[in-house]
């Protein structure tokens, strides 16, 4: 003779097997290369999409210059590698992360005016130190034209930081 359960004690045992399996696999759903996940769930803009692989960049350069600057027995910590959880919190929509990231922005929109001006009027040779090497003897000039570069650059970073449209991403309307 076998036993049966109560009607409402089978239900409760059926509605938490369901449960379980709804959750195994929408973890084993969701198991797929992050990129491709990121961009199924939501429709990311192509401009936010380089903007976050830019942060990226910045956060593996960062990273590099650490590691560079430990080879030889010196501890060196850059914020940049904020860079690789900037690229993640933009690409969730994080306005956490998209204020981090402005606040990354606005130091170089007013540092680069500063240097092209230093660059413009300066005189002598001026030197350039990238991953730990130092490049020295590059022509003044030079300092205000890269800085112009990247002042247009950051420049752009901002404006798609703050464009309407992409910061409506950010901020989901509660109704």
């Amino acid at each position: 003779m076998t036993r049966s359960l109560p009607p409402l004690a089978s239900r409760m045992a059926r509605v938490r097997r369901s449960k379980l399996t709804s959750l195994i696999l929408r973890f084993r759903g969701s198991v797929r290369p992050l990129h491709i996940l990121m961009t199924q769930q939501r429709n990311i803009p192509k401009s936010l999409s380089v903007v976050s692989y830019l942060f990226l960049l910045m956060g593996v350069m960062a990273a590099i210059e650490i590691l560079g600057e430990l080879t030889h027995g010196s501890f060196h910590l850059d914020f940049d590698v904020l860079g690789f959880w900037i690229f993640f919190g933009l690409r969730r929509f994080s306005k956490g992360w998209r204020t981090c990231a402005l606040l990354f922005t606005w130091p170089w929109l007013i540092e680069l005016p500063i240097v092209f001006v230093c660059g413009f009027f300066g005189s002598g040779p001026a030197f350039i130190k990238i991953f730990g090497w130092r490049y020295e003897d590059v022509p003044i000039i030079w300092v205000s034209v890269v800085s112009v570069v990247f002042f247009i650059f950051e420049l752009w970073i901002y404006r798609v930081l703050t464009r309407p449209s992409i910061r409506s991403l950010f901020y989901v309307e509660s109704k």
